[in-house]
């Protein structure tokens, strides 16, 4: 039997966790558990999104408990040693201050992907969660590639940050002119993809990458018109005469 004082103002997430949300949500509001961080500053979904606890994922959801809940962790520091896998500190060092679970999310994956690349045959494999990641991104509106994160970076800003141009497809389905994008431009997009495809062009195929770099470089061109008709406005053709 589990010994959980669920009418103490310390509710353990791990425990949280281990019950029925239902039962969580008679002893404590849905407000309090969004708010609600353990000493690292990561919230419930933190915490199964650490787990790569799917289900939990779910449930949490279907019970409205918020994807856009921010870490309270100033540092942007993860402790890795709460994901499984990995065990070294990191940060993601280009934001200040806390991130969406969906945030978090996507960096599991960049390493993830990273580390299966290294992985020796009969040694921990990362492919299985590699595809459930891929999976529950597929179920994502555009709304979710839009959260931000403290630093105002979206979902889709760090999928680019992080080259994760399978996850990149899967939004560009959703979100077919790359709308979520924030804090980077779609000029600077098409450059990391362009850089990306000419570092590993012996390991991925053009179709894997092509239609991102199509759909960004004509957005890109018809960001350039717009730019140029901004600067010009009273530009106007000239009147050729009939011959």
């Amino acid at each position: 039997m589990l010994d959980i004082d669920m009418n103490s103002e310390q509710v353990s997430i791990p425990e949280c966790l281990s019950l029925p949300f239902p039962y969580v949500l008679q002893n404590h509001s849905l407000e309090f558990l969004e708010n609600h961080h353990d000493k690292n500053g990561f919230g419930l979904m933190h915490w199964a999104v650490c787990q790569l606890n799917f289900n939990k994922i779910e449930e949490l959801k279907i019970h409205n408990l918020s994807f856009s809940q921010q870490s309270k962790n100033e540092s942007s520091k993860i402790p890795q040693s709460m994901i499984k896998g990995l065990n070294k500190e990191n940060s993601l060092f280009f934001t200040k201050g806390g991130f969406t679970p969906i945030h978090l999310l996507v960096y599991i994956y960049k390493e993830y992907k990273t580390l299966s690349r290294k992985e020796s045959k009969g040694s921990f494999s990362f492919d299985k969660d590699i595809q459930s990641i891929k999976e529950i991104f597929k179920s994502f509106s555009l709304e979710i590639f839009k959260l931000k994160d403290k630093s105002n970076f979206t979902i889709t800003d760090y999928c680019f940050l992080f080259e994760c141009f399978e996850l990149i497809s899967i939004i560009n389905d959703t979100d077919s002119n790359f709308s979520s994008l924030n804090n980077i431009n779609h000029k600077t997009a098409m450059d990391i993809g362009n850089n990306y495809y000419i570092l590993n062009k012996k390991d991925i195929k053009p179709s894997d990458i092509s239609r991102i770099l199509e759909t960004l470089e004509i957005i890109n061109h018809k960001n350039e018109l717009d730019s140029t008709l901004k600067i010009n406005p009273t530009t106007k053709t000239k009147n050729v005469d009939k011959i």
